[in-house]
């Protein structure tokens, strides 16, 4: 949890044709789901590559890309 927390705080978002064109695919991924505190749930998954995604149920997503991310988050 808190890997996926600093991963969050510290990726930047992006755009839609940066996330799908310019940034590395990678299959291996996490995923799981999280509760803001006023109460929006959503679902979020990250790629061993740095890219990631948050998807609200009210239909917004974040797309994520972590450059300087360590770990199991970056290749």
């Amino acid at each position: 949890d808190e890997e996926v927390l600093r991963f969050v705080a510290t990726a930047d978002e992006v755009d839609v044709r940066r996330y799908a064109a310019d940034l590395e695919y990678a299959p291996c991924s996490v995923e799981g789901t999280l509760t803001l505190n006023n109460g929006l749930a959503a679902k979020w998954e990250i790629e061993m590559s740095g890219r990631g995604r948050v998807v609200f149920e009210d239909d917004h997503i974040m797309l994520l890309h972590c450059p300087g991310c360590s770990g199991p988050f970056a290749r």
